[in-house]
């Protein structure tokens, strides 16, 4: 069965740069998945590592994860976890991030690892403005209650999203027993 990781946080977090270090310091990334087409294979891991996968889509600007995938792409995602599950599976972004999604996974037998991105809110707006694009105010205070929602439901690891990118990395390694980078 299935590790899922999954991390969440609110917009401007920093999810999916934590994510990037994760991949840069462990994956040789291969951008080719053949199904469903939207997933991100991430290629053979480096010693100490099963083969895993990163769930989502690259866009233009860097941002992705499952934010990047069709609204549709649940069904698909499950469908094919029940069929070949890898080892690992790590995902960020708001588009799978929810119960139905964890529960489903949870019932197919696979372990759910929840990894909240903490910082402070002035921190994460500042992160928000400094990045390309806009982001209504009214849908980040939805994100925000979806998160707390979510770690109130599931046990959950907390990191500092304060710390440097390859920090929190070695952190996350650390909280789920992988070798250290």
């Amino acid at each position: 069965m299935s590790r899922l990781v999954y991390v969440i946080g609110e917009p401007g977090a920093g999810k999916t740069t934590l994510v990037d270090a994760v991949l840069a310091g462990r994956l040789r990334v291969q951008y080719s998945w053949p199904f469903p087409h939207e997933l991100v294979y991430a290629g053979d891991l480096e010693t100490a590592w099963p083969l895993g996968v990163h769930l989502g889509r690259r866009r233009p600007g860097g941002f992705g994860g499952t934010d990047a995938l069709s609204y549709s792409v649940q069904p698909a995602v499950l469908a094919w976890l029940a069929d070949t599950p890898p080892p690992l599976v790590l995902a960020e972004g708001d588009r799978l991030a929810n119960a139905r999604f964890f529960d489903a996974v949870r019932a197919l037998g696979h372990t759910l690892d929840l990894v909240l991105l903490d910082v402070p809110p002035a921190v994460a707006a500042a992160r928000r403005v400094a990045r390309p694009g806009h982001q209504d105010p009214t849908w980040i205070r939805g994100r925000g209650t979806k998160v707390r929602r979510l770690c109130d439901r599931y046990r959950h690891h907390t990191l500092d999203g304060e710390r440097t990118p390859r920090e929190l990395a070695a952190e996350l390694a650390r909280i789920l027993d992988w070798t250290a980078p």
